[in-house]
């Protein structure tokens, strides 16, 4: 009634483990963070010990695993804090911070749960008043949140940023390659996001330099060839024997990728990357996590377009968008569904939402808008277009928000166009 269930297990033995797990066999079950990795087991607690330190992202993971069999309803997520934990006595500060970054992350959150003077947190925290005033004044400036009729909320980017459970220094390095970095093809684009602080300090089991020399020149020379025309080739020129250990670990990275999107056998990926599927697959979900935070970002940050065609395209063959996120059906033009959620609409609202559905991604004129909406009424003015708009944003707001997309957009003096890719929207004619 025991398991262990680990990343350097193969792909037949964490099987073998899931299958036992749900099948009841398996009671009490110690595993790694490999937890996080989307396996769904019938359990009801999980218990985290006291020396346990791991991305805010593989935390909130790991304690949603649990419950989500058919056996129970509920799961329970159990912390222990190593010193004890006593809500009731205050004397000391549990929460501290080591740099700005984290504190910045910890106000941001705050903000967004509206709990910047809350008097019923458990958890005292080490904060003066000008830090805190310092810290409100950068997120400020980095446009994570605004000042609103004397209240601190955050912006469509700050909610992004505080959702997601990415590191602040992950954040900053992921917004400069999607803004400042030049990448043509899919190898460049995967190398930049390997450097990003949440993916460049994953470890994958270190191998010796000098026992495995060929082995990683064979990578290097495989790599370099997919850089011929990049803008990073100058540092792909350099002989094998200056790249350092940590570049080593970015190639080794970006061809685990590459590989995945070509459909590998795990097995293969396995003998090839000298490490376990569990590794490999761990890896993957957390690029797989970075992707779809970048692809959020698209709808907040202003791109030429060659730039969201490589992103979306990568996040398109990475599998993350399976199922339509808008599905329009002509039968029932009181509501259509968004991410799974009724949306009630008046007929001219489904007809708006309509009319730019059908030309997905691209700008519909105000003129064809009114046309098409208003096709007997000659009297109809852009402020109509205007209010629609904004009626339709409202209805959309909190599931889109929480999804990190502005659902209706703007081409300043065009029209608008509706921020979705054809393959994310559904139309049903019969």
């Amino acid at each position: 009634g025991i398991g262990y269930h680990s990343r350097d297990l193969t792909m037949n033995e964490r099987r073998l483990i899931e299958k036992q797990a749900k099948e009841g066999n398996i009671r009490i079950l110690f595993a790694t963070t490999t937890l996080a990795l989307g396996v769904n087991l019938p359990f009801k607690n999980v218990f985290f010990p006291k020396e346990f330190s791991v991305s805010p992202h593989v935390l909130e993971n790991m304690m949603g695993r649990v419950g989500r069999g058919v056996r129970f309803s509920f799961g329970r997520a159990i912390l222990t804090h190593k010193n004890g934990l006593n809500s009731y006595e205050r004397k000391h500060p549990f929460i501290t911070f080591k740099t700005n970054k984290k504190l910045y992350e910890f106000i941001l959150k705050m903000v967004l749960f509206n709990s910047m003077n809350s008097e019923d947190l458990y958890l005292k925290y080490d904060l003066s008043l000008s830090s805190l005033d310092r810290a409100i004044l950068y997120l400020e400036t980095q446009g994570l949140i605004k000042k609103e009729n004397g209240n601190i909320i955050p912006t469509l980017l700050g909610r992004i940023l505080a959702i997601s459970g990415i590191s602040f220094p992950s954040y900053i390095k992921l917004k400069e390659i999607i803004l400042h970095k030049k990448f043509n093809t899919y190898t460049e684009l995967i190398y930049l996001i390997t450097e990003i602080d949440d993916l460049s300090s994953f470890y994958i089991d270190t191998l010796p330099y000098e026992a495995y020399y060929n082995y990683f020149s064979m990578l290097y020379e495989e790599v370099k060839e997919s850089m011929k025309d990049s803008q990073l080739f100058s540092f792909f020129n350099l002989p094998f024997g200056y790249l350092r250990e940590k570049d080593l670990d970015k190639i080794r990275k970006t061809l685990i990728v590459k590989d995945f999107l070509k459909n590998s056998p795990i097995i293969r990926m396995e003998a090839r990357y000298k490490t376990s599927a569990g590794i490999l697959m761990e890896y993957l979900d957390r690029f797989l996590w970075i992707l779809d935070i970048a692809r959020k970002l698209l709808s907040v940050f202003e791109l030429p377009y060659d730039k969201i065609e490589k992103i979306e395209g990568l996040v398109y063959d990475f599998g993350i968008v399976n199922e339509p996120i808008l599905i329009i059906d002509n039968k029932r033009p009181d509501r259509v569904l968004f991410l799974g959620k009724n949306i009630t609409l008046t007929k001219k609202q489904f007809d708006f939402l309509k009319v730019l559905a059908l030309s997905c991604g691209e700008v519909v004129l105000y003129n064809s808008i009114m046309d098409d909406v208003w096709p007997s009424d000659y009297n109809i003015s852009p402020k109509q277009i205007s209010y629609h708009k904004g009626e339709l944003t409202k209805k959309f707001k909190s599931v889109s928000e929480d999804m990190g997309v502005k659902l209706i957009q703007s081409a300043k003096g065009r029209g608008l166009y509706l921020n979705l890719k054809k393959n994310e929207v559904k139309i049903i004619d019969k």
